[in-house]
């Protein structure tokens, strides 16, 4: 099946993999705390209500993703549904050897069923520029399809929906 589900190697990824997830993660969940935010972010969670383009379901386990019920607490192990925390408004992939083909596929991959979902908003980041020619790719759901989500000429990213802006230092 394509894609292909997640599994622990696709999702561990390297440990800079994982410290650019913490860092995305970690300062989205200080901004949420610091506005007062309703949303609520979570990493590397299992997240059911995704489906691939022949219609089977798919559940994944995003990077980073920010639902719009605040605070969830999954026990160890627990699939979350988009009933339990909605449909994500932002979705966070950091490439890596074994997920970047599907994490870029917008005609199969991860990227057509977060489309497919309603998700608003994708960051797919790729702080090496191994499998893109950018650092980080922004786009935004416009009538189900993605549109660039471009920066400001500061390089921020103004986000109404979750009421933050926010951009990246460096690699992270």
């Amino acid at each position: 099946l394509w894609p292909p589900a997640d599994s622990e190697e696709s999702v561990v990824g390297s440990e800079y993999h994982q410290h650019v997830i913490d860092a995305v993660r970690d300062g989205l969940r200080m901004a949420a705390r610091s506005n007062g935010a309703t949303w609520h972010v979570l990493s590397q969670v299992p997240l059911a209500g995704f489906r691939r383009p022949d219609g089977t379901p798919y559940p994944m386990l995003p990077d980073v993703f920010v639902h719009p019920r605040p605070n969830p607490h999954p026990a160890s192990g627990q699939t979350l549904t988009f009933a339990d925390v909605g449909v994500p408004l932002l979705a966070v992939e950091v490439l890596s050897e074994t997920t970047y083909r599907w994490d870029l596929d917008a005609e199969r991959g991860k990227a057509w069923s977060y489309a497919d979902a309603g998700v608003a908003a994708y960051l797919i980041v790729d702080y090496e520029r191994r499998y893109m020619d950018e650092h980080v790719r922004a786009l935004r759901l416009v009538e189900g399809r993605w549109a660039r989500w471009p920066a400001t000429a500061d390089g921020f990213w103004e986000s109404a929906l979750l009421g933050v802006s926010f951009a990246f230092d460096g690699l992270y």
